[in-house]
């Protein structure tokens, strides 16, 4: 917005026409080695209460390779909840943003 507003006033007072274009990505994030996590989730405030038990397994792939996704355990993860954390997953990776919680 600021630049808009930048390049109408230049354009309009000086009679300057100026060519801009969205910046460049100066870096994007690698992964270099694989790293493997684990965490866990407990709840219990009577009743059944809740578990969950996730281990996230990170490899590099070949350059160009994009994103892989080979192994979800568990029946009480609806479908829909993994189909969107890959497609987040993946548009983030292919970005180059690093997926820090």
């Amino acid at each position: 917005m600021h630049l808009r507003v930048a390049l109408e006033r230049l354009r309009e007072r000086f009679g300057v026409n100026v060519k801009s274009q969205p910046p460049t990505i100066g870096y994007q994030e690698t992964i270099r080695q694989s790293i493997t996590q684990r965490a866990g989730h407990k709840k219990q405030s009577g009743g059944h209460g809740q578990f969950g038990d996730v281990v996230l397994e990170v490899k590099p792939m070949p350059r160009g390779g994009g994103f892989e996704s080979r192994k979800v355990v568990g029946g009480a993860v609806p479908r829909n909840y993994i189909a969107r954390w890959k497609r987040a997953w993946s548009t983030d990776c292919c970005a180059g943003r690093s997926v820090f919680p």
